[in-house]
């Protein structure tokens, strides 16, 4: 639920103050707040929750904390208050409600219900959100386990642009080490993104699994949290996402200020891969041949269609790129407008065209050297 946003323009006028010999002056800017006091972010106890219609299991308080940008509680007078979206059930009745001080009280089963949180402190208003699932189960199990963990045969380890890359399976069993149905769990992480199948950080039980979907190289720390029945607990994972495997450098048409003919610049100019990755030049210089020469070509292999199926590309040897002409209509199907290498070895590879003089940098890394 989106809130309209009025924007006031304040115009200041500066007044010119004449100072004469004996005379200061003294301007007094507006007063800092210091990250401890700033009104930063508003966090709920619970984010997720599964409840069921059975006392006790059918209450659960929620509170509402304000916090400072260092992470800290703010002391604020301030009043919390709370808005209760409908869920899957789509009746229009009120499957789940919440009272002025945030206690929430199942009434139907429903699933997918948002609770808001609203709270202002001084001008400033900031929410957060949680989501219900109430089941209708007799009698309730007691929520024992919560565990994330790579699948069989799979691990914590991935490169960034693998076609497959992490699943995660999600386990929630009870004191009788039996699964649990129909519960929510919220993934958050510190370094690249976490999807289920909605695209939303919400784990639901139809495939008992957390899809992963890395966008940068990097530790993280995978973390799930879930409230069941009453009792809530927590689990994290590190998570390794590695140098990418696959990567491509188009040599793109620019015309330098003055002249009319345009060079051939690489983009991106700086890049890093794994050891053992493969590095596609894409010539998209219109008509114009492209070529890439290398400091150190004696390491760098060669790549034909004999070896990937990206592109059609000619049996060549290894090291430099002789000038190849640019892409046409088949998108690199016809042996033009692409031409590829590998690096089996680590090192910083400078290259350069000879057709223009520009030039780029490959660092080539172990895969899981990662920040």
């Amino acid at each position: 639920m989106r809130r309209p946003v009025q924007s006031v323009l304040l115009s200041v006028s500066l007044l010119s103050l004449a100072v004469s010999l004996g005379c200061g002056s003294d301007t007094t800017g507006p007063t800092s707040i210091a990250p401890a006091h700033l009104y930063f972010q508003l966090t709920l106890n619970h984010h997720v929750i599964t409840m069921a219609l059975t006392a006790p299991y059918n209450t659960l308080q929620l509170v509402a904390t304000p916090r400072s940008a260092t992470g800290m509680p703010l002391a604020d007078t301030g009043t919390t208050t709370y808005t209760v979206l409908l869920g899957n059930d789509n009746c229009g009745c009120q499957s789940v409600t919440v009272n002025p001080t945030g206690l929430l009280t199942a009434d139907s089963v429903d699933g997918n219900v948002e609770i808001i949180a609203h709270h202002t402190v001084g001008t400033v208003t900031k929410t957060d959100s949680a989501f219900v699932n109430v089941n209708d189960v007799n009698p309730v199990p007691v929520f024992t386990t919560l565990a994330l963990q790579p699948l069989p045969g799979d691990s914590a380890f991935h490169s960034v642009n693998e076609q497959n890359p992490g699943v995660l399976s999600l386990t929630v069993l009870d004191a009788n080490s039996k699964q649990i149905d129909n519960v929510l769990a919220y993934v958050t992480t510190t370094n690249g993104k976490v999807f289920d199948r909605n695209n939303e950080p919400f784990y639901n039980d139809f495939f008992k699994q957390v899809f992963l979907s890395p966008d940068n190289p990097g530790r993280s720390f995978i973390r799930v949290e879930a409230t069941v029945y009453g009792v809530s607990l927590t689990d994290s994972l590190l998570y390794t996402v590695g140098w990418p495997l696959i990567s491509g450098v188009t040599v793109n048409p620019v015309t330098p200020v003055g002249s009319l003919t345009p060079l051939g610049v690489f983009s991106p100019h700086n890049d890093t891969v794994a050891v053992g990755a493969t590095v596609f030049w894409i010539n998209q210089m219109q008509g114009q041949s492209a070529d890439v020469v290398f400091d150190t070509p004696a390491t760098v292999r060669g790549v034909d269609s004999a070896t990937t199926t990206v592109y059609v590309i000619p049996s060549q040897g290894g090291g430099n790129i002789p000038a190849f002409a640019a892409m046409d209509s088949t998108q690199g199907q016809d042996t033009m407008g692409v031409r590829a290498r590998s690096f089996p070895v680590a090192g910083t590879y400078n290259y350069h065209s000879a057709l223009y003089g520009t030039t780029g940098v490959l660092h080539v890394l172990p895969e899981f050297q990662v920040p």
